[in-house]
């Protein structure tokens, strides 16, 4: 059975990590298995097999802890939707290739899929859409990309064979892998509903601040409410509550979209989409139970609507 991949080629602004998300939670929803292999955070092209590592490694961390698209690397899953930014076709031929050396190192199989969404090269429109999503921080801006960066059309002959010969001189072992290539339209916020662009301000704004979503779920700082600790000679002890926390990451992207928000309205869009959640967390020494903050951006991006509180 072939390993298949699903990588993108676009420029910043196309909407590529929100289409791949979006794919890879209603996989994960379905019960079906799949990988998000963020590439992203940072941008080059060089020592790809350590960053494929070093996202892999990532991936495990974040799921230990609960954090944002934190899906554990499973060489026995079926799909894998790697985000990052490729422009040319030496770029995506060098990313295959990569994963494919990776892959091989994990999986038993000796077969790949690759599926690249191609979105187009409109520019002044993917310009727009990076005001959009860096609106909460304009110093994450990547208008200069857009603007100036050079953009290729998808050649699969050309990819495939600039694998082909990556693969017979750094591969000590046979592999066949299939490239083809699907058209994307970039996202046009014109042609969005006040919903669709509302929601782009929402989870652009939790994307650009660094906040912890997972499955549209926007978690605060937890705080312990009680629990007990124990020592390797058997003793245990009582462990006290600690003061609630501040919900900061709602109230930071709160600031970022609707800075001038009224109490009323603010008090009213809380109520709505957050509430404590409680849980428990143990390990070898110690149990705690324990609340934290929770806020379902889907239903803050719904009551913003109703509340015509973004133009």
């Amino acid at each position: 059975m072939a390993k298949k991949f699903v990588l993108v080629h676009g420029l910043p602004g196309s909407g590529k990590t929100t289409l791949l998300k979006n794919l890879v939670n209603k996989k994960i929803k379905s019960n079906e298995d799949a990988e998000y292999l963020d590439l992203d955070k940072e941008y080059y092209e060089n020592n790809l097999d350590g960053k494929i590592r070093d996202a892999l490694m990532y991936n495990d961390y974040d799921r230990s802890h609960n954090s944002d698209y934190g899906y554990s690397f499973d060489s026995k899953k079926s799909i894998v939707y790697v985000d990052m930014l490729c422009l040319t076709n030496k770029s995506l031929a060098d990313l295959i290739y990569a994963l494919i050396k990776r892959y091989m190192r994990t999986s038993e199989t000796r077969i790949f899929d690759f599926t690249i969404l191609d979105f187009d090269g409109d520019r002044k429109l993917c310009v727009k859409n990076d005001m959009i999503r860096s609106f909460a921080d304009p110093s994450r801006s990547a208008k200069a990309t857009i603007e100036t960066e050079t953009f290729e059309e998808v050649d699969v002959e050309l990819i495939t064979s600039l694998v082909a010969e990556q693969v017979a001189t750094g591969i000590n072992t046979t592999c066949d892998f299939n490239v083809k290539a699907k058209k994307v339209p970039v996202w046009n916020s014109d042609e969005a509903s006040s919903y669709e662009r509302i929601k782009a301000y929402v989870y652009g704004a939790a994307n650009t601040l660094g906040c912890a979503v997972e499955n549209n779920i926007l978690r605060g700082e937890s705080w312990i409410i009680g629990g007990k600790e124990w020592s390797y000679t058997g003793n245990e002890w009582a462990v006290g509550s600690q003061e609630p926390e501040e919900f900061d990451t709602f109230d930071k992207i709160m600031e970022a979209i609707c800075p001038n928000i009224s109490f009323l309205n603010y008090k009213k869009v809380r109520k709505e989409c957050c509430k404590i959640e409680e849980y428990y967390e143990h390990d070898y020494y110690s149990s705690y139970e324990k609340n934290r903050w929770i806020c379902d951006l889907d239903k803050l991006v719904s009551i913003l609507d109703e509340l015509e509180l973004i133009s």
